[in-house]
């Protein structure tokens, strides 16, 4: 099992939080998509042997692209892979872009799965991350993509956003629940360095809830996801069931992927990690030239083994002794006595050969996971 990530480094305006590679200028995206029609044809050797189950188009915003850059990108895809074994192709979306006729170009596409950036049913919130949509467009869009062909969609929602009350985050959520979404992911914001939210943040324009407000959204979410059916198996990902998301599952598992377009990842499954350059002039120029721009690293065993730790922590299957145990009986050792304080304090539980984060041990997932690395 393998997959492709397809990166469309476009949107229409930059958010206040982003901190990927994009540009909120459409100058260079027919050349961009013309490279990545050349890297498909370059790159075929990545997943050699593997069976192709999973594409994905992220971004940016790939539902800026045509319903004919669409088709090419197809048609190249079948001319170097198998399609025939697809189980699922995303296409990540702004609401404002899901139309009638958008929807209708990617009807005979293998695209089976749409991943919508809600983030909030408000427009005020909507107005202070500066997305380009508004609460009008986002039950027009779920309309639409609800009577299409899709098997599954998923809607992104962010809480601790400023000034975000408990009301407000579960007002949001009712919305969530009456548009029928079989898939959710829900985040909590995060301010990273040198984004115009961090700006906003420091020149105190704008006031983010505090940390125990962030907890009780996260508390509120499992138990109002969890009452609804909806399966809590990624700390970031609900789906009720036969709708859990392939394509980000493989990350997780360790599953090979190709990563195509400027910025764009690859893991070939085993020990090689590659990231293609972050700027896209350069990108096109390469790839012009018959060169694929990246940078690559050979993972050691103790790479492997923190990177597993970091991503199966965050599963609801959680880690696996016999895992470990394959992996060598040192790392064994070192993660049962690393991850003892946590057990004790109930942030970990020990079952069936399987270590689990509770849902008190998901609010630190991240620190469990780095007390057990090797550095």
């Amino acid at each position: 099992m393998s997959g492709i990530y397809i990166h469309i480094p476009f949107c229409k305006r930059k958010c206040h939080y982003c901190n990927f590679h994009l540009s909120a200028s459409m100058k260079y995206k027919d050349d961009v998509v013309a490279a990545i029609l050349k890297e498909i044809s370059l790159t075929p050797d990545f997943l050699k042997g593997k069976q192709l189950s999973t594409i994905y188009f992220g971004g940016g915003t790939p539902s800026i692209l045509s319903s004919e850059d669409f088709a090419l990108i197809f048609n190249q895809l079948e001319a170097h892979y198998s399609l025939d074994c697809l189980k699922e192709v995303t296409v990540e979306c702004n609401p404002d872009d899901v139309t009638p006729d958008f929807i209708r170009g990617l009807e005979g596409t293998p695209v089976n799965r749409y991943s919508l950036g809600v983030q909030s049913f408000y427009d005020d919130d909507l107005r202070a991350l500066n997305r380009t949509h508004t609460k009008k467009q986002v039950f027009q869009a779920i309309e639409l993509i609800a009577h299409s062909n899709a098997k599954s969609w998923t809607l992104d929602l962010i809480y601790g956003l400023p000034e975000m009350t408990m009301e407000r985050w579960m007002s949001n959520l009712q919305m969530t629940h009456a548009v029928d979404a079989p898939h959710i992911s829900a985040y909590a914001l995060t301010v990273e360095p040198r984004t115009a939210l961090y700006h906003f943040i420091q020149k105190r324009q704008l006031r983010l809830p505090d940390d125990g407000q962030v907890t009780a959204h996260f508390d509120a979410l499992m138990r109002w996801a969890g009452e609804r059916g909806y399966e809590h198996y990624e700390i970031s990902n609900y789906a009720l069931r036969g709708h859990r998301a392939v394509h980000n599952s493989s990350y997780w598992e360790g599953q090979a992927y190709l990563g195509l377009g400027p910025g764009a990842h690859s893991f070939d499954g085993a020990f090689i990690r590659r990231w293609n350059v972050r700027n896209n002039p350069i990108y096109v120029r390469k790839i012009a030239r018959g060169e694929v721009p990246y940078t690559s690293e050979m993972l050691t065993p103790d790479d492997l083994y923190n990177e597993y730790v970091m991503t199966r922590l965050r599963l609801s299957s959680g880690v696996s002794r016999m895992d470990l145990s394959g992996m060598g009986e040192r790392y064994l050792h070192r993660f049962e006595e690393a991850i003892s304080p946590h057990v004790e304090s109930t942030l970990i539980q020990l079952s069936e050969g399987h270590w689990r984060l509770t849902d008190a041990g998901k609010h630190f997932a991240d620190r469990i996971a780095s007390d057990a690395f090797i550095i």
